[in-house]
């Protein structure tokens, strides 16, 4: 006989609520958890025009050994460069101020590697990345309805609000067409109930474990509270073409065609880099002009030096350098102006005042410079690079044996070497070559059995020595 125990009603309530806050608990340790990895993820992108105007958006980095970023291509444009900003901790919280990562954290360039604009996405190359920086993995599977998904992104970067955490639920993933200016986006969609503002897009969207599901695009305009992020289907599309566009050059060099010059190799042209020491000469609104010299470092500090009748002046802070448009900020203020370049040895920058800065010969052995003032940021800056360390490889993303396009599962940070991508051209030439030398040998056998010494000898009999 199955027996039966008698509970008071009272402890029913007690237990209901105890569990419930328990619960609660789990998800907000498990939310935490996302958002701290999400930190040592996301940047701030700015992509500043010629016009004077910045656009900011947000990327993550989907490849950490070789420098690879991801954002949205409306937040890049046409633009071939872009600088990104990586969130540091003081007091074991984010800073959100704009102004802090400006004057006192090393940027990074970002250099536009693949873009497809019917998918609104773009591939970065950084230069360097901060030592704690770590890319996030790709989902095998994309998101469900009623899944609960995660996301940071910089909507409130002109109110001091970066690093901004949302959360919500999946409501469908579907395929759908999007008109924007001049383009249609057609691609797969993860709508979910994220509150998603500008600024936000570019930014990772991911699942409970921390993996990337989609990446956040915008708003849905006709509907309230619901917004459209990429699949992660799509990324890894991505991923899948810039390694193409990789190999399609091997290939042509085995049979002779001409390689196409890379993505923004025109633009770098277009605008000179401004690292190395410059001469300078300063004009002030009321026609009086000052010598100076000043020096642009590896590591994204600045120093410039001027001499007047009070004697020298020295001027120290950071730099960043992006489309032409080049931003000095110090303790306090900041300048970011369009340079008018003479060649590529002398700029002008107008300010408060002009200057002209005349580039100078490298020398090998030079007198100590004043340093910039310390940075906050960890790890502590390294002489060379301030605290950012290059990426293990320039090249795009290799392929991995037995990941699939778009359906299967990569995770780039553990990609093979760049061997792979020799052993495939070397594959391609060798299915090229070994037909057409078995040809060969079969053609020049069978004319020996058939002719010597200009006889013709019947097929079934052996010549004679």
């Amino acid at each position: 006989m199955q027996r039966f125990t008698w509970v008071p009603r009272r402890v029913l309530p007690g237990t209901t609520v105890a569990a419930l806050c328990l619960a609660f608990a789990g998800v907000g340790r498990a939310d935490t958890r996302v958002y701290q990895g999400l930190l040592r993820s996301t940047g701030l992108v700015e992509v500043p025009d010629r016009q004077g105007s910045v656009t900011y958006g947000t990327c993550w980095v989907v490849d950490r050994r070789r420098g690879l970023a991801v954002t949205t291509q409306h937040v890049i444009g046409d633009s071939t460069d872009a600088v990104v900003y990586f969130p540091v901790r003081r007091d074991a919280a984010a800073v959100t101020e704009l102004a802090y990562y400006h004057q006192r954290v090393a940027a990074v360039r970002a250099r536009v590697i693949h873009c497809e604009v019917r998918k609104d996405l773009a591939l970065l190359g950084l230069e360097a990345l901060p030592d704690d920086v770590e890319a996030i993995p790709l989902s095998e599977q994309s998101a469900r309805p009623g899944n609960t998904v995660h996301s940071i992104g910089n909507s409130g970067v002109e109110k001091g609000r970066l690093w901004r955490y949302t959360a919500g639920q999946v409501r469908s993933v579907y395929r759908a067409r999007l008109r924007r200016p001049n383009v249609t986006v057609d691609a797969r969609f993860v709508e979910t109930q994220s509150a998603i503002n500008p600024g936000d897009s570019g930014a990772p969207l991911v699942n409970d474990r921390g993996e990337l599901v989609g990446v956040v695009r915008s708003m849905d305009e006709q509907s309230n509270l619901v917004s459209l992020n990429v699949d992660v289907s799509e990324v890894k599309a991505l991923l899948s073409v810039a390694f193409w566009n990789q190999v399609q050059p091997l290939a042509g060099a085995l049979i002779g065609l001409r390689p196409q010059p890379a993505p923004g190799a025109a633009a770098e042209q277009k605008y000179p880099p401004v690292q190395g020491p410059w001469k300078v000469t300063l004009i002030n609104l009321d026609g009086e002009q000052q010598s100076g010299e000043c020096r642009f470092e590896v590591d994204g500090t600045f120093t410039l030096s001027a001499h007047d009748e009070s004697g020298p002046q020295t001027r120290q802070g950071r730099y960043s350098y992006a489309n032409g448009v080049l931003l000095m900020a110090r303790d306090r203020a900041e300048t970011r102006e369009t340079l008018h370049w003479v060649q590529d040895r002398r700029f002008t920058l107008f300010a408060d005042e002009m200057l002209i800065f005349d580039r100078q010969p490298a020398v090998a052995a030079e007198s100590p410079r004043p340093k910039a003032p310390a940075i906050e940021c960890p790890p502590p800056p390294t002489e060379k690079t301030g605290g950012l360390s290059p990426p293990a490889s320039n090249q795009l993303l290799e392929y991995r044996p037995g990941t699939t396009f778009p359906g299967g599962s990569i995770r780039p940070a553990d990609a093979p070497s760049t061997s792979m991508i020799a052993g495939i051209a070397l594959l391609g030439a060798t299915c090229v070559i070994v037909p057409l030398t078995i040809s060969a040998w079969s053609r020049r056998k069978s004319a020996s059995r058939t002719t010597r010494s200009g006889e013709l000898v019947p097929v079934g009999r052996q010549p004679r020595g």
